[in-house]
């Protein structure tokens, strides 16, 4: 058995242990969802946290066969405080309503439950949460503050003196090292670091600040996350099964191909040949559409509907986008091996989607053989999916 089949196995063993009778009925408001949803989770007792959820967005048609779970995770992993940028986010108010534990039991339940993971946490936040592991060295890119990086770009190209004033230009633009001590003293003695700043020692000064503000920082509500991560013993199976467990946390996670998408739906044909050649012209389009997906080469208009700044906004579409409004989350499902595309010869109305199976339902057929029909169905998919963008809505 190759290792992620073992992975899947073991995953699928522990969900049927650990499912009870009934289920978790989680009822949130879409336009107030982080706020309903963390409480819907506070509220569950040890009970429900044993049981599958069955997830209804109030206002909302929709029976909850899976796809509404996969949209509650996709939301609750993306609009959560507990998370910022490639890590987490450090909260007096959420540590205290223990909301980073419960993120944790969250992943832990969403993982049983098929979806791909949140996959938006960097290497040295993984390392430590799996395997206890302090890092040697912080790589660039877990510097995300603004602040701190340009704090640290600062520190590092600043002079020691403002003498020699015949010095060229550029030089002489360049900030002293007491300038920028004086600026950015808050953030080097948040971080632990107590000297003088100078030249000789700004190496430690920006291995103080690295440190501190890309783990250190964030040690309590990694814990808090690992605690909460040990909901059905996940922290132990994500362990046990290296890259494979790791994948579902990390954000440098390969993501879902064109490929990978148009493989995942397969087309039922027509006995008919002469609707099965339109229908093998539609799967030809949509698989030019994912490509041009892929490329960045599709763009729409969309509002925001649940913002307080409802601004129209040109938005460049990407495969995360199609699978959200496709099948409920922004990476393919691991529990489900395929979908089906299907084609409705009959009807007028727009094509459609049922994440819960999954399929896409073509109609029109006779207007899809031409692509830019087919284009302009898709997007309407996934413009008008409430999954895209928090809530979106097509500008016509």
């Amino acid at each position: 058995m190759d290792p992620q089949t073992d992975f899947e196995s073991a995953l699928n063993d522990r969900f049927d242990k650990i499912v009870l009778e009934g289920s978790w009925p989680i009822n949130v408001v879409r336009r107030h969802f982080n706020n309903t949803a963390m409480e819907e989770l506070s509220n569950g007792n040890i009970k429900d946290w044993g049981k599958k959820l069955n997830v209804k967005f109030i206002g909302e048609d929709g029976v909850d066969s899976g796809g509404l779970t996969r949209e509650f995770f996709s939301l609750l992993f993306e609009t959560s405080p507990v998370f910022e940028d490639n890590g987490f986010s450090y909260n007096a108010d959420l540590l205290e309503k223990k909301h980073y534990q419960l993120m944790g039991r969250a992943t832990s339940m969403a993982i049983l439950h098929g979806y791909p993971g949140p996959r938006n946490l960097n290497r040295t936040i993984v390392d430590f949460i799996l395997e206890n592991k302090e890092p040697e060295e912080i790589p660039e890119c877990c510097i995300q503050n603004a602040e701190v990086k340009a704090a640290i770009e600062e520190v590092s190209i600043a002079r020691s003196s403002k003498s020699n004033r015949n010095s060229i230009k550029a030089y002489w633009n360049i900030e002293t090292i007491g300038d920028v001590f004086e600026r950015h003293s808050h953030l080097l003695e948040a971080s632990g670091y107590k000297q003088l700043l100078s030249v000789s020692n700004r190496d430690r000064a920006i291995h103080t600040m690295n440190f501190y503000y890309c783990f250190y920082k964030y040690i309590p509500p990694m814990q808090q996350f690992i605690e909460g991560l040990k909901l059905h013993d996940m922290l132990l199976l994500l362990t046990k099964h290296g890259e494979n467990g790791r994948a579902l946390l990390c954000c440098d996670t390969k993501s879902s191909s064109m490929s990978d998408v148009l493989a995942f739906f397969v087309p039922k044909f027509s006995k008919s040949e002469h609707e099965k050649a339109d229908e093998e012209m539609i799967v030809y389009n949509f698989g030019k559409f994912l490509k041009k997906v892929e490329n960045g080469a599709i763009s729409t208009d969309w509002v925001k509907m649940n913002s307080s700044e409802e601004s129209l906004k040109e938005v460049t579409i990407n495969l995360g986008d199609v699978l959200q409004a496709l099948i409920g989350c922004r990476s393919l499902p691991r529990n489900i091996k395929s979908g089906e595309m299907e084609f409705d010869h009959l009807s007028n109305q727009l094509s459609y989607v049922n994440t819960c199976a999954p399929s896409i339902i073509f109609t029109r057929t006779k207007e899809l053989v031409n692509y830019e029909k087919l284009e302009h169905h898709l997007i309407c998919i996934i413009v008008e999916a409430e999954g895209f963008g928090l809530a979106g809505m097509a500008v016509v």
